[in-house]
């Protein structure tokens, strides 16, 4: 477990905090259960990295953000971490790349109803489905908002001034400007 909290400090040095997204306080945090979607380079990982920055003490070991895709899930199962974290005091827990960890699903609801006072925030691929019987009915499930071919143009939408809009429309090319006004308003 002092492994995970020495990757957690790794991950929170490096995340990046001049540009953090508004969708941030769209979700809402007190829910014991949250998963997050979205697709592939919308800044899913960055967005719980920046909460836990934003929201805890840098020394705060109630808070644990850990990756599934590490090789510290080979020998530790979710309710593991889950028992070790709460045991500690731990009270948030923050999991990131959960479909690549076998039958999170499952594991993730039987955490839900062992420790009540644990609040867990995973982030999932975009196109995974989840178990129905399972995870369903008790979280509450945030997509993130984006698309692969304008993400990037969609996450820094809020920087583009409505004059720049304007002669962007006049000035490109017709397919162009209609697919960033589809992506810029839904």
């Amino acid at each position: 477990m002092d492994k995970l909290f020495e990757r957690h400090d790794i991950y929170l040095s490096e995340v990046p905090m001049a540009y953090v997204r508004n969708f941030m306080h769209r979700i809402h945090w007190d829910s014991r259960l949250i998963i997050i979607k979205g697709p592939k380079g919308v800044g899913k990982s960055t967005l719980l990295l920046q909460y836990i920055k934003k929201n805890f003490d840098a020394d705060d070991h109630h808070v644990l953000y850990c990756s599934a895709d590490t090789n510290y899930f080979a020998t530790h199962t979710i309710i593991d971490l889950a028992d070790m974290f709460v045991k500690r005091g731990g009270q948030w827990l923050f999991i990131d790349e959960i479909h690549k960890y076998q039958g999170w699903s499952r594991e993730i609801k039987e955490v839900y109803d062992l420790y009540p006072k644990l609040h867990v925030v995973a982030r999932r691929s975009y196109r995974l489905t989840m178990d129905r019987p399972t995870c369903r009915g008790v979280c509450f499930i945030m997509k993130c908002p984006g698309s692969h071919s304008v993400s990037s143009l969609n996450s820094t939408l809020v920087l583009i001034s409505i004059p720049l809009l304007w002669t962007l429309y006049w000035n490109l090319p017709t397919s162009f400007v209609r697919t960033f006004v589809h992506y810029a308003i839904r």
